[in-house]
């Protein structure tokens, strides 16, 4: 190692090319050799790592069967005019997004997103010209509009005695279904 003027060692250059000297040894048998080594152990990392990050994987999927509590629903999340979005626990949860949560993490986005809603007509819904709630989300996700009370008030009925509902939409209304 040198010293510059000042006393102090010379830089390390990083990415300074490799002294030539070294490959000049090597036949290209050899150096051909050698690449074709260094890709097969390249590749046995890589799939090492794809191998561990499956059983990861795997082992989280067989906890969730098992476990209630764990296993994923969706949820589209519809917030009010003023709201772009929900951060909870450092994930941001966006507006006009579908996602699939826990059933705690679920509950935590309900709350919030119907709160925002109450909050909006508290104030004498100030962004309604500029956004007005999708007739199809009820006040629960993913319930078709035949079953939404909303809706019902649109001439959807549901009979108490039969359950025959009369006036539903059709199928293809543009309702998200899982």
């Amino acid at each position: 190692m040198t010293i510059l003027e000042n006393g102090r060692p010379n830089r390390i250059r990083v990415g300074s090319p490799i002294d030539q000297r070294l490959f000049d040894e090597l036949s290209p048998e050899e150096q051909e050799e050698l690449r074709q080594e260094a890709r097969k152990k390249v590749a046995a990392e890589r799939q090492k790592l794809a191998r561990e990050k499956f059983l990861a994987q795997a082992i989280e999927d067989e906890r969730r069967e098992s476990d209630p509590t764990k296993q994923k629903i969706p949820i589209f999340l519809d917030l009010a005019g003023h709201s772009q979005y929900i951060l909870l626990d450092g994930t941001y949860y966006h507006h006009g997004h579908t996602y699939y949560v826990t059933q705690d993490v679920y509950a935590v986005l309900m709350e919030q997103q119907t709160r925002g809603w109450a909050h909006e007509e508290e104030v004498g819904e100030p962004n309604r010209k500029h956004y007005r709630k999708p007739s199809y989300v009820g006040t629960q996700n993913f319930v078709p509009p035949a079953y939404d009370p909303v809706a019902s008030s649109k001439g959807t009925a549901i009979s108490a005695k039969t359950g025959a509902v009369t006036n539903a939409p059709k199928a293809n209304d543009g309702v998200v279904r899982v």
